[in-house]
Formats: C-alpha cells, structure tokens, sequence
C-alpha cells in the first residue's frame, strides 16, 4: 500500500511515529518521497526532528499541571489570540507524547541545553571545555552550559568539524544519529546526514572510536582515515582519505586531479550557496583539473566555460552548465 500525504497534521502525526519507531514500511516511504519534494519540507522535517530531540533531551523534573496553569493564567493576562501553526501543532504533540511516555521528565536548573543552529552562515562556537566547533551551514549542535558527566556529550544534525580540548578523564563524545563518536582530544570533521541516514567521519589529527550507543563497535580511526555508516543496514565502509575536499566547505579551498565534472560539481555545492546543476549527461565525464582556493564563484563558473565546452546559464535560482561535450 501506498500512503499519500496531503496535509500537514497528516505529516506531523508521521514525523512523530517515524521518530518513535512505529512507523510502517509504507509510512516511512511516503515521508521520505513527501521530503524529497523540496527543500522547505526537507527543512521542516530537520526542524520537526530537532524539536523533538530538545524536548527529549531536558533533564528535570517538570510539573505539567503547574506549567499548564502557568501558560492559561499568562495568556488570558495578555489577552492575545493566537493560532498555532503547523509547527507549533507538532511541538504540542510532542509534549503530549512525551508526557504519556515518561512517568517523570527531569529538568537540572544547574545546566542548561544550549542549541546553536545555523542557516546560510558557518559560525564558529567554543564550547565549556574549550573545545573549537566550526558549524556547517543548515546544521545544528546542541550542548550543556556546563559539561558535569563523566563524558562530555554533544548532539550534531548536520556537519562541524571538532577540535576537541584534550582531557584523558572525560571522553569527548559527539552524538550523529545512531552512531557515537568518542575521542580524548583530537580534530575530525562529522557530517550526519539525516535524510540520506548516513553518518561520515573523517580524523584529521589523533585517534577516534566510531560505535553505536550499546557499545557496539564499529571502528577506530587514525589520521587520514574515514568511516561512513549507514543507519539503514548497519553497514559501514572504511578508506583512507586522499581528497581533501571534504573540508573545503571550511577552508575554501579545492584541489581536483583529472576528475570528473560530476564530482567537481558536487563538491563546488557544497562550498556555494548558489547551486550548480549539469543538463547534458555527457558533460558529467568531463575531466578537470585545477585549484580553487577562496575564489569567487563567478569567477569559478567563468574559468569552467573557458577550461570545457560548456555554457553557464543563470536562472536565478541556479547556473545550469550545457554543452555538447569536453574540449580534447
């Protein structure tokens, strides 16, 4: 059977099961399908995730009779009305779910949860410990004010590159969906992609262990080593690094040696905001060789219309290459 998803209480009611694992085969199908077709619902759905995750993650004790009081005593005062939108609905419903699931929901008032989200910018974001995060664009971390566990946890959805402050008592572990990343003081680069369900890790500087929550292990990487896993079949795959384009949506920086168009492509997205996008499927062979190194991306476009027999077109949205084949 086919699910069909037509309006937003529909899709919020969804979300929930998918992330409570009740979902059916076909529901989880048709989200993915309703994701797939564009961009705001792929970031309603990250939002809708997030949201969740916070409420889940708090740590106290919390009086709903209390809070409920509180919030109707505060509204008639103010005498605002208000609708709830569709984001709103779905936060609602979390609560009430979260409420019938847990017999006590604790709250410390000692240490709070920090959550830093990005949009269209990289930030930079020094944690307690002194640990440097850089955040990817539409990504988002979620830390305490204060780190008072033996193990100093973070939450990522989306991508940062970590250099972690060394410190041999307490492990530094970053949360990426299922998989857990677990290091004492080391620089590696995490991308937890949500909508693909992968989770890829790359070490730069010291020694990482990759594993899931249970303990289970996946790996141990060194410099120069990465691991990518899928959350869908537990499969992992392990390499060693000889691109450095990874990190280039941080240095700016891209070094492609006879590579593809296809490849040079996607690795240019993931460095500017403005897509770029191949019509001609006989242009994804092309080969290219050449450095970018903090270079703007007119200019970038300009020099591929000179190095290959392709045309740049804007649309606004986007630059759409095409062509009728490679310069020999």
């Amino acid at each position: 059977m086919i699910v069909k998803l037509k309006h937003i209480d529909e899709i919020d009611r969804l979300i929930v099961r998918y992330k409570n694992n009740d979902a059916s085969r076909d529901e989880q199908l048709a989200l993915l399908d309703w994701i797939k077709e564009s961009e705001s619902n792929k970031k309603y759905f990250q939002n809708t995730l997030a949201l969740y995750d916070r409420i889940n993650s708090a740590h106290a004790k919390f009086n709903s009779d209390k809070a409920f009081e509180s919030f109707m005593h505060n509204t008639v005062l103010t005498r605002k009305v208000f609708s709830l939108t569709p984001f709103m609905r779905i936060a609602a419903t979390i609560l009430i779910i979260v409420g019938i699931g847990l017999t006590t929901l604790y709250i410390t008032r000692d240490v709070n949860q920090i959550v830093v989200a990005t949009n269209v910018e990289i930030i930079n974001q020094d944690l307690p410990d002194k640990t440097e995060v850089t955040l990817n664009k539409e990504s988002e971390l979620s830390y305490p004010s204060r780190f008072t566990e033996e193990k100093r946890k973070v939450k990522l959805n989306g991508q940062a590159f970590f250099n972690v402050h060394h410190n041999e008592k307490h492990p530094f572990v970053v949360k990426a969906g299922p998989v857990e990343v677990e290091v004492l003081g080391t620089s590696f680069d995490v991308h937890n992609d949500t909508l693909l369900q992968v989770t890829t890790v790359t070490v730069e500087t010291g020694k990482v262990k990759v594993s899931y929550p249970d303990n289970n292990f996946i790996a141990y990487l060194e410099p120069g080593d990465q691991c990518t896993v899928d959350w869908g079949d537990h499969s992992t795959s392990e390499s060693k690094v000889n691109d450095t384009n990874y990190k280039a949506w941080l240095t700016k920086i891209l070094v492609f040696e006879s590579s593809p168009l296809s490849k040079v492509i996607r690795d240019l997205n993931q460095v500017y905001d403005k897509k770029i996008v191949i019509a001609d499927q006989n242009l994804k062979n092309c080969m290219l060789t050449t450095k970018i190194d903090n270079t703007p991306q007119k200019e970038v476009l300009t020099m591929l219309e000179k190095s290959l027999n392709v045309e740049v077109i804007d649309n606004g949205e986007m630059y759409i290459l095409i062509g009728d084949g490679c310069v020999q």
